[in-house]
């Protein structure tokens, strides 16, 4: 647990940080950010988002590749989704 002495909580001081919100419009901003495996550091992307024929949301990126699983899809400073896999 993390406190300060004169009182004030910690997120009132350094902010809130990433909300969660719900699934991006299709042509919405997506940017994903990842640890690929077998690249040995982050790996990023900004790109629309789109929806496939199965109604799910989808994020084409040339960044995002096997073992990409897990990244955050961040619209803003709100996670809009999740990279499954």
């Amino acid at each position: 647990r993390v406190s300060r002495s004169d009182g004030i909580r910690l997120e009132s001081a350094a902010g809130a940080g990433l909300r969660l919100g719900g699934v991006p419009a299709p042509g919405e901003a997506v940017t994903v950010i990842g640890y690929p495996a077998g690249q040995g550091g982050p790996a990023a992307c900004r790109a629309p988002a789109a929806a496939s024929r199965a109604g799910f949301p989808a994020l084409h990126c040339d960044g995002v590749v096997a073992g990409f699983s897990g990244a955050p899809w961040i619209t803003g400073w709100t996670v809009s989704g999740l990279i499954g896999g």
